[in-house]
């Protein structure tokens, strides 16, 4: 079975330790959506889909603390935007095994957080750079 969502060389933000994340979260959304293409139980489709959520909102924070660090003027519009995210995505998980879940996620991936990657982070990113 293929990933979904591989990684792209334009998904990348020019800083290291972001995009080795954003790479695990794509890897973690492809569990997902395998668990749910294998009709794998409900229990590890739910896990995989939490543990999604959890790397998900681990990766903000540490986003956001990398943000606060450098003095970025894009923390308050990145806490915003992940608070919406993290919102978004945690409203998928439910019914866990119903048809339209793997399609729901990989629409938002793909509408949402690819795009928050390839714009707002490759900006942030690139502002950082700019300002030292």
């Amino acid at each position: 079975m293929s990933n979904v969502l591989e990684w792209k060389s334009e998904f990348e933000t020019g800083n290291l330790h972001i995009d080795q994340q954003h790479r695990y979260l794509l890897d973690l959304a492809n569990d997902v959506q395998v668990a749910l293409e294998t009709n794998e139980e409900e229990d590890v489709v739910l896990t995989a889909f939490e543990e999604l959520i959890a790397y998900t909102e681990y990766h903000f924070r540490d986003e956001e603390a990398y943000w606060k660090t450098i003095g970025s003027q894009a923390l308050k519009a990145q806490e915003r935007a992940h608070e919406r995210l993290a919102d978004e995505l945690r409203s998928l998980i439910y019914p866990v095994n119903s048809d339209s879940v793997g399609k729901n996620l990989l629409d938002w991936l793909k509408r949402e957080l690819i795009t928050h990657m390839t714009k707002h982070d490759q900006l942030a990113v690139k502002a950082a750079s700019e300002k030292k």
